[in-house]
């Protein structure tokens, strides 16, 4: 099996080209990131979370829904404070220290 994956260039470049190529205008990569950046964000998260829930000999599957459900927690949820480039730095931080309580005694 397979599997490819892109940097976030990879996809910001991606979707410049798509949108030049359907539309001929032509948008800065930074106005893609703007939009993306909460998306890099999460997905950056999810894959730390993984990667210490493997390592502890936690099952991949619950390690992911506890992510999520980390993620949706709070008023506003994290999920939703991700839209604020402002809050990423907080969230890293949280869950970089949900991630130590779970997984890493």
């Amino acid at each position: 099996m397979r599997l490819a994956s892109l940097s976030d260039d990879g996809v910001l470049l991606l979707q410049q080209r798509l949108v030049m190529g359907a539309t001929r205008v032509h948008l800065s990569l930074d106005r893609f990131h703007e939009q993306m950046a909460p998306t890099f964000t999460e997905m950056e998260l999810q894959e730390e979370w993984a990667e210490a829930a493997l390592a502890s000999g936690s099952a991949l599957e619950d390690a992911i829904k506890e992510f999520h459900a980390w993620l949706d927690e709070g008023a506003p949820t994290r999920r939703a404070s991700l839209a604020t480039v402002r809050e990423h730095s907080r969230i890293r931080r949280e869950a970089r220290s949900a991630i130590t309580a779970r997984y890493r005694p």
